[in-house]
């Protein structure tokens, strides 16, 4: 099958296929358009309803809470009236969109909800007048019932102020029948209120009082009766129960409306549910078209496909995944007469097996070069070592030896200067010697002149005694004095004769000291001369030594980095044989037709 043929076949069911694509999906968006119309009918509805139930909430919560809230009766204002408006006016909102909507094609459910709009109106204007109507009715001080009060405690304060007990039994009773009809709406209590009125003004006819009194009495009575009966007309228009009065009509009115409101919804639902049962059959049946569309011209493609591929599919691909294993071992079968990619694979595998025993041919010879370069490199290696080993104990040696000269430098250095420093000192010692011996001298005169002093004591204490003898008792005291000093006298000057004779001794000594300083010197210093030549030849032979040093550290770095590069070659000799190696083993995964 020819490449252009294929080529147009694919591409016929590429455009079959988008364009049944695009058909599913311009219907699905028209479908999907109408769903939305139909949904947004039916979420208006919905919220139609809800709304009515919000409004059904805000009646109720205004019929309970607020018929005894003094600030409504203020104001004339309630928040669930606000509410109530707002709602109601929503909900006639969302008539009059249904109604123009363009959505709606029923003239009957259009009918439906004008009838609902309808009823809500009407709704709204009985909702009107039983809010008018609850304020005209009041509560407490406010309103009719407040008037109604007024009149009561008028009655009342008339006759408090008359004593009158008879009559305020009668008032009571009135008030009984009021309170009655307010708590429990009946109407019979509206009979049994004025039958006991009429008995009540008989008994005011027949009291004590004056005609005036009388008078006004049976004016305040009847004006208590007038806004109580305008009180029950007013609960009787409000609505006694939830079945009369406005209060029925609203319950009717909104009743209207749920039914209409429900039986919209459902005719919504079950249109919708045609509507998408409708557009689901439509997608599977275009669905159906495009999957057997495709399954027919799979089927062409496929046979095109195996007449391309020379065999079937699997077969090619079981043979390309043998190759891919490394077996280029084809069967004898698949090499007659192949056609199409078979044939390719066939000639494919024909060519790499030629190349792949040239590649092991040349992998084998590289392998034996790489042993005999291993062999080589490893006698060079080793002898660089050795010779690396010997350059090093060389430089070791000659490292220690260049040690010992710098050090005998070093102590020559240091034994020169000390003798310099002990020449020094002697030439110290032979003065300070001489400052002694000098020293000694004027010690010696001093001793001299002590002694003298001490004989002129000894002289002053034997005078002193003679003269104490002369006194008698009188001197025995001073007697006592001069003896002792005499005794100190002759102390003294035997310690000046020790001093003087030691001093004289210390003379001769300093003198014997400084001359053999005297002759010890000259040989110091000669010594002194002889180890600053040492110093100069220690100092050049350090010298020396340590250029000698440098020279052998430096043939020491060439010799290692010689020993590194044999190392290096070495190794590389070993990695080239190891990817040799490798590579053999690599052309041994495939299995050649020919060993």
């Amino acid at each position: 099958m020819r490449k252009s043929t294929l080529s147009n076949r694919f591409k016929l069911l590429t455009y079959l296929l988008i364009l049944c694509f695009i058909s599913i999906g311009v219907y699905t968006y028209i479908a999907l358009q109408n769903l939305n119309y139909y949904n947004a009918i039916e979420n208006s509805i919905f919220g139609l309803e809800s709304k009515i139930q919000t409004l059904r909430k805000n009646e109720k919560d205004f019929l309970s809470r607020e018929n005894k809230n003094p600030l409504f009766f203020t104001t004339g204002k309630s928040q669930y009236v606000d509410n109530f408006e707002d709602n109601v006016s929503d909900a006639l909102t969302i008539c009059d969109d249904l109604m123009n909507s363009s959505l709606f094609k029923d003239t009957d459910t259009k009918q439906m909800v004008g009838s609902a709009s309808l009823y809500l109106k009407q709704y709204h204007h009985t909702f009107g007048n039983i809010v008018h109507a609850m304020y005209e009715k009041g509560y407490k001080n406010f309103g009719l019932i407040g008037e109604m009060r007024n009149a009561i405690h008028e009655i009342e304060q008339k006759l408090k102020n008359k004593n009158d007990d008879h009559l305020m039994v009668y008032l009571l009773t009135s008030r009984r029948h009021e309170k009655d009809f307010l708590i429990r709406l009946d109407l019979n209590y509206k009979a049994k209120f004025r039958a006991h009125n009429k008995e009540f003004r008989m008994a005011v006819q027949r009291s004590n009082h004056s005609n005036l009194e009388k008078k006004e009495i049976l004016q305040l009575l009847d004006n208590y009766e007038k806004t109580f009966l305008l009180v029950v007309n007013k609960y009787s228009q409000i609505g006694i129960n939830e079945n009369t009065g406005l209060i029925g009509s609203l319950a009717s009115d909104i009743n209207s409306v749920e039914p209409i409101i429900e039986k919209a919804k459902k005719k919504a639902l079950l249109q919708l549910a045609k509507e998408s049962s409708a557009t689901m059959k439509m997608i599977l049946f275009f669905i159906g078209c495009g999957a057997a569309t495709m399954l027919i011209l799979s089927t062409f493609i496929l046979k095109g496909v195996k007449k391309s591929l020379g065999a079937e599919p699997y077969i090619v691909a079981q043979i390309a995944k043998e190759v891919a294993e490394g077996n280029l071992k084809l069967d004898p079968k698949i090499r007659k007469n192949p056609k199409g990619v078979l044939k390719s694979i066939v000639t494919m595998v024909d060519q790499l097996e030629k190349i792949l025993t040239k590649i092991l041919l040349v992998s084998e010879q590289l392998n034996k070069a790489s042993k005999t370069l291993n062999q080589s490199s490893t006698k060079i290696s080793n002898g660089v070592h050795n010779q690396a080993s010997a350059f090093q104990e060389i430089s070791a040696t000659m490292q220690e030896m260049s040690a010992n000269i710098k050090q005998n430098s070093d102590n020559a250095i240091l034994s020169n200067k000390s003798t310099k420093e002990a020449i020094s000192e002697i030439d110290g010692v032979k003065h300070h010697a001489q400052e002694a011996t000098q020293a000694v001298k004027n010690i010696s005169e001093k001793i001299n002149i002590i002694r003298e002093i001490s004989l002129q004591t000894n002289i002053l204490a034997l005078n002193a005694t003679i003269e104490a003898a002369k006194a008698g008792i009188h001197g025995k005291g001073f007697a006592v004095v001069a003896k002792e000093v005499k005794k100190l006298a002759n102390i003294s000057q035997m310690a000046a004769d020790q001093i003087t004779e030691m001093a004289e001794t210390n003379i001769i000594l300093s003198n014997k000291t400084n001359l053999k300083l005297q002759a010890i010197i000259p040989d110091i210093k000669r010594n002194a001369q002889f180890l600053e030549e040492v110093t100069l030849a220690s100092i050049e032979q350090s010298q020396g030594s340590q250029k000698v040093f440098d020279a052998m550290q430096e043939l020491n770095y060439v010799v290692q980095e010689s020993s590194n590069a044999s190392e290096m070659m070495v190794f590389s000799v070993s990695n080239l044989s190891e990817q040799a190696n490798e590579l053999i083993e690599m052309i041994n995964h495939f299995k050649l037709s020919k060993s």
